[in-house]
Parts: structure tokens; sequence; C-alpha cells
């Protein structure tokens, strides 16, 4: 085999640029020997190192099935997640029935794979009551419920039992932040434990965000994180929207309105602290033949004129049924 031969000290900056070259050889072992690393290269044109032959043979990375395989019956091995959701350092598994006796095992098997993953819980219940929370059961790993979650360029610090938190609309945010402009004013409604304040916030120019939440718990986390974030233009309230809102006397350029199964119920709230040709995001859930039709009329019972600039799905919801978000301007 092939392999690259650099100074040790230089060894993980230069592992790296050849990895985003599509140089490195994957599968085979990285060598280190008196003060050189040695870097298995599936190609040697073009690199200015000094390039050595070594005996190596690849190395088969285990996986979840090969970890569980004296574990678990062929048919439950079958049967295993294909993935899982982390948030921070928590992986959440949907096992089915067949497996839930199993759950320790996979759980075990799932930290010796992911060196990043400390805790392993799984579902335990479906998401519940007004502020859509969900119960978790603790199969291995660190006991606690309590993590530091990263997305573009932010920390999040929750308890996912107590929060509502997706993972999943990380890209979202990110693409509402991308949309806007410096100087805005944005209304940030249903916000959680800040996901959507502070990803803004971070990533945009704003003039302000303001963020309203009525779960007191999310509240809190999204006070810890304005501050562990360093954000000086967020300001957060507690409490319903419809009440919290009018008493601010405030317009916003942006209003965010991230709530898919109730939040048409508050636009005409959302409209009355709307400046002039200011955006709206609105969340829905609908099936996909629908789209966005279906949310276009939820609209229109709200607001008379105005103008659609985008119309997205955001991630599946359940079989048929997606979380997706219309973008509009009013008139």
């Amino acid at each position: 085999m092939k392999y690259a031969k650099v100074r040790k000290e230089d060894g993980e900056k230069i592992r790296r640029k050849l990895g985003e070259a599509g140089k490195i050889a994957k599968g085979y072992p990285i060598i280190s020997e008196a003060g050189f690393v040695f870097l298995p290269v599936i190609e040697t044109k073009g690199l200015k190192y000094t390039i050595v032959e070594k005996a190596a043979s690849s190395v088969e990375k285990p996986t979840l099935a090969s970890l569980l395989k004296s574990k678990l019956t062929p048919r439950q091995l079958e049967l295993l997640p294909g993935g899982f959701d982390s948030i921070g350092t928590i992986a959440i598994l949907e096992l089915p029935e067949e497996l839930s006796a199993k759950g320790k095992h996979i759980a075990e098997a799932i930290l010796k794979l992911h060196r990043n993953i400390k805790t392993v819980v799984a579902k335990a219940s479906e998401h519940t009551g007004q502020f859509r929370l969900q119960m978790y059961k603790h199969l291995a790993g660190k006991k606690t419920k309590e993590t530091i979650h990263r997305e573009n360029g932010i920390m999040l610090k929750l308890d996912i039992e107590k929060v509502y938190f997706s993972p999943r609309s990380g890209t979202e945010r990110q693409r509402i932040a991308s949309q806007v402009k410096p100087n805005e004013d944005v209304l940030v409604m249903f916000a959680g434990c800040g996901p959507f304040t502070c990803v803004i916030a971070k990533n945009a120019k704003p003039r302000l965000v303001v963020g309203i939440e009525l779960n007191p718990e999310a509240h809190k986390y999204s006070v810890i994180n304005k501050n562990i974030n360093h954000l000086e233009n967020v300001t957060l309230y507690g409490g319903d929207v419809k009440k919290v809102l009018p008493r601010l006397g405030k317009r916003f350029d942006r209003i965010l309105m991230p709530l898919p199964k109730t939040g048409a119920n508050f636009l005409e709230v959302a409209l009355k602290s709307a400046k002039k040709g200011a955006v709206i995001h609105l969340y829905d859930f609908q099936k996909e033949e629908d789209f966005p039709e279906a949310t276009i009329e939820k609209i229109k019972k709200s607001c008379k004129k105005f103008k659609v600039l985008a119309a997205v799905l955001c991630g599946s919801y359940s079989p048929g049924v997606s979380r997706v978000c219309v973008d509009f301007k009013v008139g």
C-alpha cells in the first residue's frame, strides 16, 4: 500500500487536506513511527510528500449488526433501525416491539460505534400535550436527558423531555436565516428553547430578534442559550403570544410561525404586528398532494392581500404527511 510520509506535527493538517482532496485511502490504518505519520493514499500524482510502500491490509469497520450478531437472532438483526436522531450527545432510538427487550444491547453497541454519543434513550411515548413533549427510556450511557446541541454555529442547551426540539430542522433554520436582511426586526413566535432566534441572530445581521414562548421550561432554556451564544440583539418573553405580542406595541419586518399543528390560528395576531411588506413564514402539516394549495387557503382566511414567495417541504411528519412552510409577503 502506498503511504505519504509526513512529520508527526503536520500529520492531522495534511490528513484533512488529503481527505478533502479525496486522496486518502479509506479503511487502511494510519501508521505512526519515529516522529513521522504515514497516511494511506489512493493517488500519488501531484503529491509533494515522500511516498513509501508499506504492508497494510484494509480494516473492516464494525457495524451495528456485526457487534450484535451474538446478541440478536437473524430476524432481530433484520429489524435493526437504519439510523437514529441525535440531539447533542444523546442518541434517540425508535425500536419496534420485537427489539424492545434488546434495547440495552443495541444502545451499548451504539456507544461503541459513535464516540460522540454519551447517552442512548428510546422513545417511550408520542408527542403529547400543549407543548408537544415526549418521554424517553434510558438504555445506556450517562443517565441524563439534558445536553448541548450544536448546529449552524450555535449551541443549544435543552432537556429533551422538557422541551420540544427537532434536530432535523437545522437546514430549515439556516434557510430562514439566509433570507434575513441587515437591520431587520424579526419575530419568532413559539420560540421554544431558541433554535430559530439563536441561528438568525448568529448567522444574519438583524437589528433585533424577539422570541415568545409559552412553555416556561423552554423559555428558561432560551434565556440560557441567548447567554451562552453571547447574543445581545435577542429579546425573549415568556407567555402566550396572543397576550404578549399586543403589549409590545411593535411591528416586525419578518415573522416566523413554527407551530405546524395550529400556527394558522395565530395569523391574525401576527398580521397586526407585521409591517407593510413584511415576510411571514407559516409552518403547517399537509399531505404532499394538497400542498401548497391547502396551506395557502388557510392564509387567505386571515390575509386578503399577500404574495407567495416560496412553498417548501421541510421534512416528513407521518406517512403521507409532511411538515411544510409557505413564505409570503404581506401586501
